[in-house]
């Protein structure tokens, strides 16, 4: 996840837009500087009601980032992101121009990172923690979730002009459920 860095004690904006097909967006950021510590976070939503039939889409995307400087050489970040959105599909029918559909997909994923980095004479470290997950649901029944959680560890340096030395290690472990599934050939 890299999320903006608020370089002011504080800066923000609001945005807002419209079209056809009830087409709306609303935006919000916001964030700020003080003495060691700074944060932005933003909100993000999206709405469309599709050019034909059963193409709806909403989605609301939110972010955020605190930081804080431990000592002149040490530095802490926690990010987070979250997505929440759906999205019908159209689909026609044999016998009819017109699109027929009740199909749709919503999705809700999210990340969370705590990040320690540290220079070190010409030596740039950094440890992040992370989890990433989500939920699908579908209209034919399907239901899931997953993850994703990992430890990186990276150091790196220039010792040579123009060039970088880079050594890093990673432990990733991921799983997920599912929850329900279609009627049909799934469990076979």
């Amino acid at each position: 996840i890299i999320t903006k860095k608020a370089e002011k004690d504080f800066e923000g904006s609001l945005g807002f837009a419209s079209g056809t097909y009830d087409t709306e967006q609303y935006q919000i950021l916001l964030g700020g500087k003080k003495n060691k510590f700074d944060y932005y976070i933003t909100s993000d939503y999206r709405s469309n009601d599709g050019h034909i039939d059963n193409s709806a889409y909403y989605g609301g995307n939110y972010t955020g980032r605190l930081a804080y400087e431990i000592t002149d050489n040490l530095y802490s970040v926690l990010n987070f992101k979250y997505f929440n959105g759906m999205k019908e599909e159209p689909l026609r029918s044999d016998d009819s121009p017109f699109p027929l559909s009740d199909v749709w997909n919503r999705y809700k994923r999210g990340a969370v990172d705590l990040s320690f980095e540290q220079i070190w004479g010409k030596w740039e470290n950094s440890l992040k923690l992370y989890r990433n997950f989500g939920d699908h649901e579908f209209s034919n029944g399907w239901d899931s979730k997953d993850y994703t959680n990992g430890i990186i560890l990276k150091s790196s340096a220039s010792l040579i002009p123009d060039n970088r030395l880079i050594l890093g290690a990673e432990y990733r472990k991921q799983g997920g459920e599912r929850l329900s599934t279609p009627i049909g050939e799934w469990d076979k």
